[in-house]
């Protein structure tokens, strides 16, 4: 059985893929533009490149059935890059502590700048997490 992360990045663009389990991921930032505004930080490569990284290290086999809801990632990232994320508002205690394995396995960011100088800040990324009904 097969199952379908969809992750809908920066710019509202869906991406998806299957996996081997029977789970929805469905992430929106709330930062616009996918790293083509250079006053907002981004992922290297673009949002592609971001779905493609969430989708190879999520252990979506930790998804119950009837798991929906919200994980809300908060990520600054500083003048080198680097990134330092946390939970907002998570959604259970496994899932939570998964997602922030993922990210802190990310490389670094491309830091936002302002006036030609680059700056820390600090987005939020809503992750939406949805198990599918298991085929009978």
């Amino acid at each position: 059985m097969r199952n379908l992360i969809m992750i809908i990045l920066f710019s509202g663009a869906s991406l998806a893929c299957y996996t081997q389990t029977d789970s929805l991921i469905n992430i929106k930032s709330s930062v616009k533009g996918c790293g083509t505004n250079p006053e907002e930080p981004s992922y290297p490569g673009g949002g592609e490149k971001l779905y493609l990284f969430i989708s190879q290290n999520f252990q979506d086999s930790l998804i119950q059935p009837g798991t929906n809801g919200r994980i809300f990632m908060q990520i600054t990232v500083d003048t080198s890059g680097s990134i330092k994320v946390g939970v907002l508002h998570g959604l259970n205690d496994v899932l939570d502590k998964e997602m922030l394995r993922v990210f802190s396995l990310m490389p670094k960011w491309i830091p936002a700048e302002k006036e030609g100088v680059k700056v820390a800040k600090t987005i939020a990324m809503p992750v939406r997490v949805l198990s599918k009904p298991k085929n009978k």
